[in-house]
């Protein structure tokens, strides 16, 4: 399955991105066009996003 610009998942993802934003909370996204949903650790978001993120977090 696809993720579409219509696809629920999507549609709530925007919806909470938009109330954070709303509420002042710094919200970093990345548009992910024509990725499979579910797709795991393919295309090395992990490693690019998420693992130098997750250490901040917790250095905290």
């Amino acid at each position: 399955m696809r993720i579409r610009h219509g696809h629920l998942f999507t549609r709530l993802a925007i919806a909470a991105i938009a109330a954070l934003r709303d509420a002042g909370v710094s919200v970093e996204t990345h548009e992910m066009n024509g990725w499979p949903h579910g797709f795991g650790a393919d295309g090395g978001w992990i490693d690019q996003y998420f693992a130098p993120w997750l250490t901040t977090v917790f250095a905290r």
